[in-house]
């Protein structure tokens, strides 16, 4: 588990308590700087070149045909399928941790799993804003915590088999688990990693996540 973030500004040292404060940091030093943040933070896909490959290519494989999988299973209304998983999602606003979990769970569903890379760019995608001015506050919940234990785990108790961290997380912040699901207006890059985030945090968006229909 990696260091909590430090940051000095000003001559003074300041520890954040929440993803919310590292992205408000307006001035630190180059080691540990709202931009280090933002530009080294994330998951290290070897250069940015490869990882809009992938991106690119999953989505024209996602988006462009419809699989005989896709023809058979289906969502209930405002849901969206993803076919690879066999699985139906929905973002919703504005909850903490365990109020997003029980909001799924009255629908059928549990906070988003995600088990693969283009699992994990459908739910941004899914969840992500698009516009610029993003904060902290606009990231989004996704299913994994620390439940009584030290291992991450999944609400919906399937496998933790993909753990794209961002680079530096988790950092000790706290036992729930953010998707970085937009851009930010200061760097113009795509963010797709994930970070730990006090349960408490009231995020924009979370998505619910239940097994599609057939």
């Amino acid at each position: 588990m990696g260091e909590r973030k430090i940051c000095r500004i000003f001559g003074k040292s300041y520890r954040a308590k929440s993803i919310f404060n590292l992205v408000k940091m307006p001035s630190c030093t180059s080691s540990s700087s709202f931009y280090w943040f933002h530009l080294n933070a994330f998951v290290d896909l070897n250069s940015t070149k490869q990882f809009s490959r992938g991106l690119e290519r999953f989505r024209s494989l996602s988006y462009l045909s419809v699989s005989n999988a896709e023809k058979s299973a289906r969502c209930e209304s405002r849901w969206t399928l993803l076919a690879e998983t066999d699985a139906c999602y929905k973002t919703f606003f504005g909850e903490t941790f365990d109020d997003a979990e029980n909001m799924c769970k009255t629908l059928g569903a549990h906070l988003t799993s995600i088990h693969s890379f283009e699992e994990n760019i459908f739910v941004a995608d899914l969840a992500k804003m698009d516009r610029p001015g993003t904060t902290g506050i606009d990231f989004t919940w996704i299913g994994l915590h620390q439940a009584n234990s030290r291992n991450w785990t999944w609400t919906d108790g399937t496998k933790s088999d993909f753990l794209p961290w961002a680079k530096d997380f988790p950092a000790g912040i706290g036992k729930c688990v953010l998707l970085i699901s937009d851009v930010h207006a200061r760097t113009g890059v795509w963010y797709h990693g994930w970070a730990d985030e006090p349960c408490d945090s009231r995020l924009r968006t979370y998505v619910c996540k239940k097994m599609a229909i057939h």
